[in-house]
């Protein structure tokens, strides 16, 4: 049976079936073709049988593997160089004297301080200019890999019906946090339609759920392109943007959060997801009066929203991690409200870890540990959830534990300074093997950590 059954777009041969392709890159005909276009001299020497075109789809997917693979390999070292640099970095500028130090070794320390202005201008001028250049690079070339026409495919009306229908099965699915069934569903409806709206919201909220925070904002960014007043997309893009990053980077990012989610809300006003995320950003810029009246307008209007519960938790809490030594009393009443989302979606999993994180500041680190291991259970990916979890083991002094979430944490988001900087004080923290670091000893950064270990 044939793959392809297409007639020819030629007017006079259009009662025939097209049977040929062509391959030929420098060829600017047209690359599907009838026996009768061949006969008329079109793609003579360069016509293959179309029941032919999965030798050349295996060919170039051999060599398409290839380089994915070198390209991971350089991820891999680019990545290990760059948790080494910043090693390097604390270890040489951030860490104190000690008591013992003789005088000449408290000289030697003092000198090394004064060297930092010449080895940030060195990190910054072979090290940042070079990862911004490179980025600059790899972004152009992934416009340039994206064809108007293949962006704007849809498929044809006989499929949209059963697009419609797992797109259904794929939202129940994940709402019922059965992400891995969710995705095999969602992986059909792409197939139909790779480019259908709904199907790549739902495909970047379940990245999301993964903590697969670049590969959700590729997403997010292509059903952008495709619909620019897409509101799902508008919302994933704010999503993406608070909650990729350490709590840090989290301030600096809402701000580009909150422009994301003002578009949605100029084209719905009441939309409920941008009106949360707007209030989350507020919070994380301290805005706490603000955040809570969105909060709250969301709640007189729907009562039982969990994700409002939630956020009034986090507000809660947040307000209790600033104010700590004040008004400790405020975890109480995020957990109230944490209790309250939970009772409506017992395996909300912000809430759960959110819960667990108060009752670690508070000192009860099992209840703590209940509620952290559940909601690792229902998502093993979510960093932040891992996060606390090392924090709980570590307030136990279980510090071997702890490292090893700390270093899964930071294995899901290799770029958050948050669990950096907790593994940074952990001795075993780097392990990097030195033949590797021989193969790539012509790289700029390895010239650095020279300089840095002199």
């Amino acid at each position: 049976m044939r793959m392809f059954s297409y007639n020819c777009i030629e007017q006079i041969h259009k009662n025939h079936q097209i049977d040929f392709y062509c391959f030929n890159p420098d060829c600017q005909d047209r690359k599907l073709f009838c026996l009768e276009c061949l006969q008329s001299g079109m793609h003579l020497g360069h016509a293959h049988k179309l029941d032919d075109i999965d030798r050349h789809r295996i060919k170039i997917y051999d060599k398409c593997k290839a380089l994915i693979d070198q390209l991971n390999d350089y991820k891999l070292h680019i990545l290990n160089f760059l948790e080494l640099l910043t090693k390097t970095l604390q270890q040489k500028f951030q860490t104190p004297p000690k008591s013992n130090y003789s005088f000449d070794q408290l000289e030697s320390y003092i000198n090394t301080l004064l060297d930092f202005e010449t080895n940030q201008s060195q990190v910054e001028n072979k090290v940042i200019k070079y990862l911004l250049k490179s980025q600059s690079n790899i972004q152009d070339v992934i416009i340039q890999l994206e064809v108007k026409e293949r962006l704007h495919y849809q498929a044809p009306s006989t499929s949209l019906q059963r697009v419609r229908d797992l797109q259904r099965q794929s939202t129940q699915l994940f709402q019922n946090n059965e992400l891995q069934k969710a995705q095999d569903i969602l992986d059909q409806t792409l197939d139909l339609d790779p480019n259908n709206p709904t199907s790549l919201a739902l495909q970047g909220n379940l990245l999301l759920s993964k903590a697969k925070y670049t590969e959700a904002y590729n997403i997010f960014s292509k059903l952008n392109k495709i619909d620019p007043n897409h509101i799902q997309g508008l919302n994933g893009l704010g999503m993406h943007t608070f909650i990729s990053g350490d709590s840090l980077r989290a301030i600096k990012n809402c701000s580009v959060a909150l422009e994301e989610y003002k578009k949605v809300l100029a084209l719905d006003s009441l939309n409920v997801q941008a009106l949360i995320g707007k209030a989350y950003c507020l919070g994380q810029k301290q805005k706490f009066q603000k955040a809570q009246q969105i909060y709250d307008q969301i709640l007189f209007k729907e009562p039982a929203n969990v994700q409002a519960i939630f956020g009034q938790g986090i507000f809660v809490n947040k307000i209790t991690k600033a104010e700590l030594l004040r008004i400790k009393e405020k975890f109480d009443e995020a957990i109230t409200l944490y209790d309250k989302a939970l009772s409506l979606n017992k395996n909300h999993i912000e809430s759960l870890s959110g819960k667990g994180d108060c009752y670690r500041s508070l000192g009860k680190f099992r209840d703590a540990m209940v509620c952290l291991k559940k909601a690792e259970e229902l998502n093993p990916l979510n960093s932040q959830t891992l996060i606390r979890i090392g924090d709980c083991l570590k307030l136990e002094e279980k510090l071997t534990e702890a490292y090893s979430y700390y270093e899964k944490a930071l294995k899901i988001n290799p770029l958050d300074e948050w669990s950096q900087l907790k593994m940074g004080k952990h001795s075993s923290y780097l392990k990097i093997n030195a033949k590797t670091i021989f193969d790539l000893y012509d790289c700029e950064v390895f010239h650095i950590l020279t300089i840095l270990y002199q």
